[in-house]
């Protein structure tokens, strides 16, 4: 049995300089997308749309949800790398941060927290979520960033290229699949990283469990994301 996993990177905002990003809402603009993406998220038929605690994801995903007649909720956890303290700057300016942040995961590049602790934390949630939705299909909207950290290691790419592409909304199908061993699954510990919580050799999409009497975590209780889709640019 499988599990698929869209995630959706909300749509375009109204930019408000001296505002912080996590508080902008939707513009206009991203309003109208909102129907287009609704109409690429339908053919993947998801049980229930969730969304960050963002109001740009909130807009998006009330709109798609209303729009796909589904389920809506929230969920914490879910939003954007934190970035309290950054200050608003020029799109080259910010590029050149985003790629110092993939580049060095481990350390403080701007914001309040590292790609490694986003990751953790988000992949933390989208667990969560999952395990209190059982579905065959959930949509979850949140943020290019924190996306683009859980993408990048299912899917062993390059993180940086990859966030520029996506567009304002874009969407990433992903399938869990359940190995031989497998039983379960469970949240990741806050510590150690879950990237390294893995048998050698495996994708992060491998995260691991150890069950009980296990003498090798990485054999025991093991699901796999798949990368299966992905739409950059929804207009």
């Amino acid at each position: 049995m499988t599990q698929k996993l869209v995630l959706i990177r909300h749509s375009m905002p109204n930019i408000v300089p001296g505002v912080p990003a996590h508080q902008w809402r939707l513009s206009k603009e991203g309003r109208e997308r909102c129907k287009t993406l609704a109409s690429r998220l339908a053919p993947w038929q998801p049980g229930i749309v969730v969304a960050s605690l963002e109001p740009k994801a909130i807009e998006t995903g009330r709109l798609v949800a209303k729009q796909v007649n589904i389920p809506f909720e929230t969920a914490a956890g879910l939003h954007e790398h934190e970035r309290t303290g950054a200050t608003f700057t020029t799109p080259e300016r910010f590029q050149a941060q985003v790629a110092a942040f993939f580049q060095e995961p481990d350390q403080l590049v701007f914001g309040s927290e590292t790609a490694d602790h986003a990751r953790r934390r988000f992949y933390k949630a989208v667990t969560t979520v999952l395990a209190a939705h059982p579905l065959d299909t959930v949509a979850i909207v949140a943020h290019g960033t924190v996306i683009t950290l859980f993408v990048s290691q299912v899917a062993s790419m390059d993180p940086f290229p990859f966030w520029r592409r996506l567009g304002l909304p874009a969407l990433a199908v992903l399938e869990r699949e359940k190995t031989q061993c497998a039983d379960a699954v469970t949240a990741p510990r806050d510590e150690p990283d879950p990237g390294r919580e893995r048998g050698s050799g495996d994708p992060l999409g491998a995260i691991v469990d150890s069950g009980p009497g296990s003498s090798d975590p990485g054999r025991s209780n093991v699901r796999r994301w798949k990368l299966l889709a992905v739409e950059e640019n929804i207009c």
